[in-house]
């Protein structure tokens, strides 16, 4: 079942929140929308124009990490399908080391495609989703739980590399066409030489 919209979510350790929410708010320009949920722990970066795609979640227990939600028009049979294709969760599927690009192509109907670089694939987003996803495979072992980071495509790396400095942002490595940050709460991201309307390197 193809999602008719893809989202990401930055599940926030609680003592990360509030500082890990104003550096996405900051990083992006989006705003900050209310607080909801039973306990407040959810929250939207509403962007200046389009539909949000980019939400905070306070996690009151582990680490901070990344999930992706695919939304679908018939969830029960969305997730039948994930679990089918090896997913192990029920509700927020997500890449997974150890299987092949084609379940990932599988579970969304997107067109799987080669790169330049053997460990990475890349699924074709269809017009007017906000992500784009890119499968790379790692070096862990199996069973390693698997790891979601977001890119930013800009077209002038040095000067967004240096703005997410001064906004709390840590350089961990830099090469020809990307730079890895880490953001205040640890987690790592990247920031990419890909053009920012298509995603696509120029």
């Amino acid at each position: 079942m193809i999602p008719f919209w893809v989202s990401a979510f930055l599940d926030l350790a609680a003592p990360d929140l509030e500082r890990g929410t104003a550096f996405w708010s900051a990083v992006t320009g989006y705003d900050v929308s209310a607080r909801r949920g039973a306990t407040d722990e959810f929250a939207t970066l509403v962007p200046p124009d389009g539909d949000d795609f980019l939400l905070v979640q306070r996690r009151d227990e582990g680490p901070t990490r990344i999930h992706l939600d695919l939304h679908v028009s018939e969830p029960r049979a969305a997730t039948e399908r994930a679990v089918a294709l090896g997913s192990r969760s029920s509700t927020c599927p997500r890449p997974s080391t150890s299987a092949s690009g084609r379940s990932r192509h599988e579970l969304t109907g997107w067109e799987l495609l080669d790169t330049a670089f053997a460990e990475l694939h890349h699924l074709a987003r269809p017009a007017a989703q906000p992500l784009r996803f890119l499968l790379q495979r790692t070096d862990d072992p199996p069973g390693t739980p698997a790891r979601i980071h977001l890119d930013l495509a800009t077209d002038d790396r040095p000067a967004e590399t240096a703005r997410h400095e001064a906004l709390g942002a840590r350089v961990l490595a830099t090469h020809d066409r990307w730079t890895v940050l880490a953001d205040p709460s640890g987690s790592s991201y990247c920031l990419t030489d890909r053009d920012p309307a298509t995603g696509l390197l120029p």
